[in-house]
């Protein structure tokens, strides 16, 4: 299986060889930003992982509600 990374320093891979045999698995990304381009949880939406996203910036927020509705974007 092909693994794409969108975190800068590849910390999605990172964490991701760390915790690929949890399922249903959850996370909290505190200044999510743009849900492509630097974040470290897309790779996880992208498998199933589903989480809270807090975001300051009215942009980001907007991206992620349309990139991402199955999680909670505040």
């Amino acid at each position: 299986m092909s693994v794409t990374s969108y975190a800068p320093q590849f910390e999605d891979l990172l964490l991701w060889r760390a915790l690929r045999q949890v399922a249903d698995g959850r996370y909290l990304d505190v200044g999510a930003g743009d849900p492509l381009a630097g974040s470290v949880t897309q790779l996880f939406y992208e498998r199933g992982w589903r989480g809270i996203n807090l975001e300051p910036a009215h942009g980001h927020l907007r991206q992620l509600r349309i990139a991402r509705p199955a999680d909670r974007n505040l």
